[in-house]
């Protein structure tokens, strides 16, 4: 069976409401739509637009902010139109997660639409680490790593021994292999103090904005911290194979990837990261379109909401205009969120913090045989070890987006020759504490931002497009202990509910795109034949 069919179910003629309308929302309506066709849908989502923090922009070139200019500088440029990704901009198609994305996308008949990069493309191998005081290229395979050893970057030399030595460290006492702890903990004990802080922490700054000290390994790295438990060593593990291939999920993958036309099919199995033309949102507005197509869907925006009643019979979801009486409900709001709006006392909700990033999309007019970019790459992090007087806007990193997505930005020709985009992400666990009311506005961040690139990339020029975004509460924070946490919120939810509440989303089982379908699919379909909270995978790990 198509892991994506209908189904045979207990939610035929039930009524389901999915809170929230971004792409965990958008996706559990349409897996819920597909597989449960007899089932009345009513998707909740209280802001204006659907899609969450999937958002792509048209820019088109932007009145230079007076602060940025001096008497003598003047941005140049054309007029076309940019696409700026405020959230997301690239999609990894690896394991399960990533192939039921793809899946999506076929669905949606979007697959001409795939801009794919491939596995051998110059920003798939090229990517960097600003440290001290510079551009820092890590290896992409084993010749550049003993390479690394004859540098004279400390960061590089350190890392073969790093590596070399992993095998011969302890591992953790057995009473204690059970119990989570911090991600530099854990990879300062594996590699090296130098290892965790100057590599790990510029990592995590690209994928969760935050800080390595107090993220739980389990919930961010759970299949690495896995590998030393079975094992002893990381190192050893990957010589034996590593984490062995979970058969179900590869028969999965391969239906999935049989159903992809043969053409994006063959790419795709060579991919680094994909995209869509126009933008990941066009993954979003593909789905809003599909379920207003739907007969058993009805959608619902700008009209937050205020209050969730729950008696044995289901549930009353109140918003600002109208009520709403379900059977059933889905879940993808944040955790606090749920939390303000249940009665019941569930701490886990709110035991994760988020953090706030700022966006800054540059767009920069090339000039006829100069490249602006010092390198070739996907981009730079930049670790915790960074001084603060080379770091002092709190920069977690900058996406070089003409590079690692080539094909999503005007072409150079002889009217125009062309344009170099940036992503510079500010904030995120270097903001921790900070009230809303003392971040940077967005002038503030734009400036920062240009300051930013000057002082790293050495690009003095003005843009000729720019787009702020401040991502507040953004990136849930999966603290120390989440898995427990999730553990015990999954009893929490099945007593007090039995069976008419489920989760899913950011909050809970991965921060990523592909995360968030992953999550969608699995509820949706878990939910023909059994009591789900969304919360089942933590119960295996």
């Amino acid at each position: 069976m198509h892991p994506t069919a209908c189904l045979a179910t207990q939610l035929a003629g039930q009524r389901l409401a999915v809170l929230g309308g971004g792409l965990t929302g958008l996706s559990t309506a349409f897996y819920l739509s597909r597989q449960h066709p007899d089932a009345q849908i009513v998707l909740l989502e209280g802001s204006p637009r659907y899609g969450g923090w999937v958002r792509s922009v048209r820019a088109t070139p932007s009145r230079i902010r007076p602060a940025l200019l001096d008497e003598h500088a003047k941005p140049t440029g054309e007029h076309e139109e940019v696409i700026f990704e405020a959230g997301p901009r690239s999609v990894r198609p690896r394991g399960l997660e990533g192939w039921l994305t793809l899946d999506l996308v076929r669905q949606l008949g979007l697959t001409k639409e795939l801009l794919v990069v491939d596995k051998n493309h110059v920003s798939a191998f090229n990517r960097f680490i600003y440290y001290p005081d510079k551009l820092v290229k890590l290896p992409s395979g084993i010749t550049s790593l003993l390479r690394a050893t004859l540098s004279s970057d400390s960061v590089l030399r350190s890392l073969l021994p790093a590596l070399l030595g992993e095998p011969f460290r302890r591992r953790k006492p057995e009473q204690a292999l059970q119990t989570d702890e911090s991600v530099h903990s854990f990879f300062s004990r594996r590699f090296g103090d130098a290892f965790a802080t100057n590599l790990v922490s510029g990592m995590v700054h690209g994928i969760y904005a935050g800080d390595t000290r107090t993220l739980s390994v389990g919930a961010t790295f759970g299949s690495i911290a896995k590998l030393e438990q079975q094992y002893g060593s990381l190192i050893v593990a990957l010589l034996r194979g590593g984490v062995k291939s979970d058969p179900e999920q590869t028969r999965l993958v391969k239906e999935l990837q049989d159903l992809m036309p043969i053409d994006e099919r063959t790419n795709l199995r060579s991919a680094s990261v994909w995209s869509l033309r126009g933008g990941l949102e066009t993954l979003t507005l593909g789905l809003e379109m599909a379920l207003r197509r739907a007969d058993n869907v009805t959608l619902s925006r700008d009209d937050p909401i205020q209050s969730i009643a729950h008696d044995p019979s289901g549930f009353t979801v109140s918003t600002t205009s109208t009520k709403h009486v379900t059977d059933r409900i889905v879940s993808t709001l944040s955790g606090p969120s749920l939390s303000s709006l249940l009665s019941a006392d569930m701490p886990e909700l709110t035991a994760n913090g988020s953090v706030n990033v700022g966006v800054v999309n540059l767009a920069f007019a090339n000039k006829p045989g100069k490249r602006l970019l010092p390198v070739r790459g996907f981009g730079y992090l930049l670790p915790r070890s960074v001084p603060e007087h080379q770091n002092p806007y709190k920069a977690l990193g900058a996406v070089f987006d003409s590079d690692m997505m080539p094909e999503m930005h005007p072409p150079e020709t002889e009217a125009s020759p062309g344009y170099t985009k940036l992503s510079v992400l500010l904030g995120g666990a270097h903001w921790t504490g900070r009230s809303i009311e003392s971040l940077p506005t967005d002038d503030e961040l734009e400036i920062q931002a240009l300051a930013t690139v000057q002082s790293h990339l050495g690009i003095s020029d003005l843009p000729t497009h720019s787009r702020v975004h401040m991502q507040r509460d953004c990136i849930p924070q999966y603290l120390v202990g989440h898995p427990d946490r999730m553990r015990t919120l999954h009893e929490r939810i099945a007593q007090t509910y039995r069976g008419r509440l489920s989760v899913a989303g950011a909050s809970y089982t991965g921060v990523g795109l592909n995360n968030c379908v992953k999550a969608a699919w699995s509820v949706s379909r878990a939910m023909a034949t059994e009591q789900v909270t969304g919360l089942e995978s933590f119960l295996a790990s």
